[in-house]
C-alpha cells in the first residue's frame, strides 16, 4: 500500500493499482479549503476502496448519500463536522465490513430509527455526537448488539435518563470508551455502565446534571484509565477507594461540589498524568508529596479551600493552576524547582514579596499568571530568558519601576497584561516590534509621555481575523497532548470585567486607560482593521479623534472619555457597524453628532460633558452650528457616499446574527431549543453555524468544557 505522488491524500494498492483509501478531511491549518457540493456516485467506481474520509468539510447543502451503503468493502467511514442534513441512510446498516463509523458534529442530521446499526456486526468505533437521540428510546438496546465495539461516543444527543431502563442487558463486554460528555443525564451513574467495568479504560459523563456521590461501583473498573466527571453536581467527598483504580492517568472532577479534606493517598496514583479538581470546595492542607508524581502534566487546583503550596515539584508537570488558595507566602526562590512548567497560575492568591531572579530558570514556560496578588518591587530582567513566553499577566500588583524595555522585544509574545500596578516611564516604538500581540493592557499605571505612532507594524492587530491562522488557537486555546488546559484572561473590554476563555483566540484589545499619556491620538491607530476594543479614557491626550478611524471596521468597544479632545466626530464613526460601547464624554468636542442608526442608539451620557457638541441623542443644534458642522465635514474630506450607510446597516444585522450563533453554540440547553424551533429554515442557519463548528473542532475531539 503507498500514497501517490500526485495525489498524496489517495493510496493505491502496490500491486493491483487500485485506490482503497481517500482521506479527504481539511487540515485544521489549511484554511477555508474544504469541499463543498454533493458527493458523485462515480464514487462507487472504487469497488476496493475500504476508507473513505471527509470529515472537516463543507457539505451545508448536502444529505449523506445512500449509495454509500453499496461500497461493500469500506472499512472506515469518517463524515464528522462536514456539515450532513437530513436523515443518516439506513442503506449504511449494509456495510458488513466496517469497522469506523463517526458521524459526529453534523447538527442537522436526524435519525428515524438505529435498527440499522446493530447490521454492522464488524464495528469497532462508533460516533454519534451531535446527532438528536431523545426520541431513540432504544439506543442502548441496539449499542449494546454490537459484539466489537470499542468506542461509543454520543456526545451532545439529548439523551437522558428516561431513555434508559433500570436494566440494559449486553451482549459484549469488550467496550473500551464510553462519553456521553454534555447529554441531560440528571441521576447518578448509571448503574448500567458497570457492565463493561472489566474492559473499560476511558469514562467521560462530564456536563450532564449527574448528583449524589461517586458510587461504590467504580471500585469494580480496575482498567480504567481516564475518569471525567467535569460540570455536574456530585458532592460529598471523593471517595478513598478511587485510589485502587491504579492505572489511572487522568481525573477530571472539576466544577462539582465535592468537599473534605484533599485526598492525600492520590499521590499513590503513579501513572497519573492529569489531576483537575478545580473549582470544588475541597479543603486542608496539600501534601508535599504530590510534587514528587513523575508522571503528572497537569494540575489544576484553583477554586477550592485548600491552602499550601507545592514548593517542590519534580514532576514533569506542564500546567499548574494554584489560583485562589495560596496563603500569604513569599515564594521566594521556589521558582527554580519548577523547571519543567509550561503554564503557571498563582493568580489571586495572596503572594507578596518581589519575584525571585530564579524565574528565568523556567526555561519552557509559554503562559504565566502571577495576576491579584501583591508582588512589590520590579520585574526581574531574567525573565527574558524564557524565551518561549506568550502570554503574560501579571496586573494587579504593585509592581513598580519602567516597563523593562526587553519585554519589547520578546517577539514571541502574544498577551502582556499589566494594569493595576504601579509602572511609570514611557512606551517606546520598541512596542511595535510585537507583531503578533493580540492584548495589550497596561491600564491604570502612571506610564506618560505621548502614545507611540507605528501601530501598523503589529501585524496580528491589523489582518482582520483568521481562526485557523491565530497562534492562540493552539497555544492557549488546545494542545494536543493534554485533555483540558485553556487559557483564560480578565479583561475591561467594555467598562466592566468579563473573563475571556473559550473565545480567548477572537480578541483584539489595546488598554491604556487611566494612565498620564499625552499628546494627539497617533493616526496610524486607525490601521488597526482587526482591532475589537480600544480604551484610551482618563489620560491627559489632546488634538482630534483620527479621520480614518471608520476604517477600524471590527471595533466593537471605544472610549476616548476624561482626555482633551477637541474638534468635531468624525463621520466615518458613524460606518462603525460592531460597534456596542461608546463613550467619549468629557473631552472638548465640538459640532453636530453625525447621523446614522449607530451613533443615535448610544446613551447621552456617552456625549456628555462635551459643551459645544449637539445633535441627536443630545439637544437640537441651531441651523448655523449645522451650517458649520457641514461645511467643516465637506473641508476636511469626511463625507462619504451614504450607500456606506446601508452597508453598514447589513454588516451590523450579521455581526448581531453572528453573536446569536455565538450563544446558540455554546449553551447546550438554547442549542436544543432552537434547533428544534428552526426545522423549517435549518439550511439557511447552519451556514453560520457550521463554521464554528468547524473552527471549534479540536475542542469537542478532547472534550467539552464545563458549562
Amino acid at each position: 500500500m503507498g500514497t501517490t505522488g500526485k495525489f498524496p491524500r489517495v493510496t493505491c494498492n502496490n500491486i493491483t493499482g487500485r485506490v482503497t483509501e481517500l482521506n479527504l478531511t481539511t487540515p485544521l491549518d489549511s484554511g477555508f479549503l474544504e469541499l463543498s457540493g454533493e458527493i458523485n456516485p462515480s464514487l462507487l467506481e472504487l469497488k476496493f476502496l475500504t476508507h473513505l474520509d471527509l470529515s472537516l468539510n463543507y457539505f451545508v447543502h448536502s444529505t449523506i448519500p445512500s449509495f454509500l451503503g453499496s461500497l461493500e468493502s469500506l472499512r472506515h467511514l469518517d463524515l464528522s463536522f462536514s456539515g450532513f442534513k437530513g436523515l443518516i441512510p439506513r442503506q449504511l446498516g449494509n456495510l458488513s465490513n466496517l469497522q469506523y463509523l463517526d458521524l459526529g458534529y453534523n447538527y442537522a442530521l436526524s435519525v428515524d430509527n438505529l435498527d440499522w446499526v446493530s447490521s454492522l456486526s464488524s464495528l469497532e468505533y462508533l460516533g454519534l455526537s451531535g446527532v438528536d437521540l431523545h426520541e431513540q428510546l432504544a439506543w442502548p438496546q441496539v449499542s449494546c448488539t454490537l459484539p466489537s465495539i470499542l468506542e461509543l461516543h454520543l456526545v451532545s444527543c439529548q439523551i437522558d435518563d428516561n431513555m434508559i431502563p433500570p436494566e440494559v442487558h449486553s451482549n459484549f463486554t469488550s467496550l473500551q470508551v464510553l462519553d456521553l460528555a454534555n447529554n441531560n443525564l440528571n441521576h447518578g451513574i448509571p448503574p448500567w455502565i458497570s457492565n463493561f467495568s472489566t474492559s473499560l479504560l476511558e469514562l467521560d459523563l462530564g456536563n450532564n446534571f449527574m448528583q449524589g456521590e461517586i458510587p461504590h461501583f467504580i471500585l469494580e473498573f480496575q482498567r480504567l484509565k481516564k475518569l471525567d466527571l467535569q460540570g455536574n453536581q456530585f458532592h460529598g467527598r471523593i471517595p478513598e477507594s478511587i485510589v485502587q483504580l491504579k492505572h489511572l492517568e487522568s481525573i477530571i472532577l472539576h466544577n462539582n461540589s465535592f468537599s473534605g479534606p484533599f485526598l492525600s493517598s492520590l499521590v499513590n496514583l503513579t501513572f497519573l498524568r492529569m489531576l483537575n479538581l478545580g473549582h470544588n470546595q475541597l479543603n486542608g492542607s496539600l501534601p508535599e508529596t504530590l510534587g514528587f508524581l513523575s508522571n503528572l502534566e497537569e494540575l489544576y487546583l484553583g477554586n477550592n479551600l485548600l491552602i499550601g503550596l507545592l514548593k517542590t515539584i519534580k514532576t514533569k508537570a506542564a500546567a499548574l493552576i494554584f489560583n485562589k488558595f495560596v496563603p500569604q507566602c513569599d515564594l521566594g526562590q521556589c521558582w527554580m524547582h519548577w523547571q519543567s512548567l509550561m503554564h503557571l497560575n498563582l493568580g489571586r492568591n495572596q503572594l507578596f514579596g518581589e519575584i525571585h531572579d530564579s524565574i528565568g530558570n523556567l526555561y519552557g514556560l509559554e503562559s504565566l499568571q502571577l495576576n491579584h496578588n501583591s508582588f512589590s518591587g520590579y520585574v526581574p530582567s531574567t525573565l527574558q530568558n524564557c524565551s518561549l513566553l506568550r502570554f503574560i499577566d501579571i496586573g494587579e500588583n504593585k509592581l513598580s519601576d519602567t516597563i523593562p524595555l526587553w519585554m519589547w522585544e520578546m517577539e514571541s509574545l502574544l498577551v502582556i497584561r499589566l494594569r493595576s500596578n504601579q509602572f511609570s516611564g514611557v512606551i517606546t516604538e520598541k512596542l511595535c516590534q510585537l507583531s503578533s500581540l493580540l492584548v495589550l493592557d497596561l491600564a491604570n499605571n502612571s506610564l506618560s509621555g505621548t502614545i507611540p505612532n507605528c501601530w501598523n507594524n503589529i501585524k496580528a492587530m491589523v489582518v482582520a481575523d483568521d481562526i485557523n491562522s491565530n497562534p492562540l488557537q493552539y497555544s492557549f486555546g488546545y494542545d494536543n497532548n493534554f485533555d483540558s488546559y485553556k487559557q483564560s484572561l480578565t479583561l475591561s473590554p467594555k467598562g466592566g470585567e468579563l473573563e475571556y476563555k473559550d473565545n480567548l483566540i477572537l480578541v483584539r484589545i489595546i488598554d491604556l486607560s487611566s494612565n498620564k499619556f499625552s499628546g494627539p491620538i497617533p493616526s496610524e491607530i486607525s490601521s488597526l482593521a482587526a482591532l475589537r476594543f480600544l480604551n484610551l479614557a482618563k489620560n491627559s491626550l489632546s488634538g482630534e479623534i483620527p479621520k480614518g478611524i471608520g476604517s477600524m471596521k471590527l471595533l466593537e468597544s471605544l472610549d476616548l472619555s476624561m482626555n482633551n479632545i477637541s474638534g468635531a466626530i468624525p463621520q466615518g464613526l458613524s460606518y462603525l457597524s460592531f460597534l456596542s460601547h461608546l463613550n467619549l464624554s468629557y473631552n472638548n468636542l465640538s459640532g453636530t453628532i453625525p447621523k446614522s442608526t449607530q451613533l443615535q442608539s448610544f446613551d447621552p451620557l456617552s456625549y456628555a460633558g462635551n459643551a459645544e457638541l449637539c445633535g441627536d441623542p443630545l439637544t437640537k443644534c441651531t441651523m448655523q452650528g449645522e451650517s458649520q458642522q457641514n461645511s467643516h465635514h465637506v473641508d476636511q474630506g469626511d463625507e462619504e457616499d451614504k450607500s456606506h450607510f446601508y452597508i453598514g446597516l447589513g454588516i451590523g444585522f450579521a455581526a448581531g446574527f453572528w453573536g446569536f450563533c455565538s450563544v446558540v453554540f455554546f449553551n447546550r440547553n438554547w442549542r436544543h431549543a432552537y434547533f428544534q424551533f428552526l426545522d423549517s429554515t435549518r439550511d439557511k442557519v447552519y451556514v453560520a453555524f457550521f463554521l464554528m463548528v468547524k473552527w471549534f473542532s479540536v475542542k469537542f475531539r478532547s472534550g467539552l468544557p464545563a458549562r
